[in-house]
């Protein structure tokens, strides 16, 4: 490939968001019952990201080793999460409860 600054800025670009995905990830795992529901809506997001990307590397004639090991894997980790959670079951405790960094001190 010829190096341009679009081709720089396109490779960037998607690097950066994976890593913000990953990082938004990575925070929803420190409080499970907190963020139930955004980690369900993310795993869907992550489903759907998947197989937009199958969809993408499809038709833009990518080869078939890198559409097979680009959006499948991405669709299956969302699968993975919300197949987890249906494991799990949603919390008994409340989804609302309150935030200890908010909390009042005496």
């Amino acid at each position: 490939m010829v190096e341009t600054p679009l081709l720089s800025y396109l490779t960037r670009s998607l690097s950066a968001m994976y890593a913000f995905h990953g990082a938004l990830i990575l925070f929803f795992s420190f409080d499970v019952i907190r963020h139930w529901r955004l980690i369900r809506y993310a795993s869907l997001l992550t489903v759907a990201l998947g197989a937009i990307l199958y969809w993408i590397d499809s038709d833009a004639g990518m080869g078939r080793w890198w559409t097979y090991i680009e959006g499948p894997p991405i669709a299956s980790f969302g699968l993975w999460l919300l197949a987890l959670q249906t494991w799990i079951g949603e919390p008994k405790e409340s989804l609302n409860r309150p935030n200890p960094t908010h909390a009042r001190s005496n």
